[in-house]
């Protein structure tokens, strides 16, 4: 009689159960949070450099290197970053095509995922470039 209810006593069914799922589900949560900060992170980016080429593309001299300067300090104002690095001058690119055109471009900006497991899978850090044209207005 005393096997019997030693085969039937679950009392700590549950709790293995939870140990073996929540690895998993930590995983799942963290891969959703993550994919929501890359997703901000690249519409912040895509925000900035629009905002920085549409600055320039009223400027007077935009070319100048006080332009250029000006156009820098407005995408870096604009960028917030969440949890991430600050944009740097390195990653802001200033290019002029045909003299008719500004284009500013923020390129390799470093993603971090807060997720373990990605940089043992070997994707620590995503690259993220994005870029803005405008056509230059000849402002005053």
């Amino acid at each position: 009689m005393r096997s019997r209810t030693f085969f039937r006593n679950e009392e700590g069914a549950a709790v293995v159960e939870f140990a073996l799922v929540m690895p998993i589900l930590a995983l799942i949560i963290f891969g959703i949070i993550d994919f929501g900060r890359a997703f901000y992170t690249v519409n912040n980016i895509i925000s900035a450099v629009r905002e920085g080429a549409r600055y320039g593309a009223i400027l007077s001299t935009p070319m100048s290197v006080t332009g250029q300067r000006e156009i820098r300090d407005r995408v870096r104002s604009v960028s917030q970053p969440f949890g991430g690095d600050s944009l740097r001058d390195e990653h802001i690119r200033i290019e002029f095509p045909n003299g008719e055109f500004v284009r500013v471009r923020v390129e390799n900006y470093p993603f971090r995922p807060l997720t373990p497991i990605a940089s043992a899978l070997g994707v620590g850090t995503w690259p993220i470039t994005r870029q803005a044209t405008f056509r230059w207005e000849r402002g005053t």
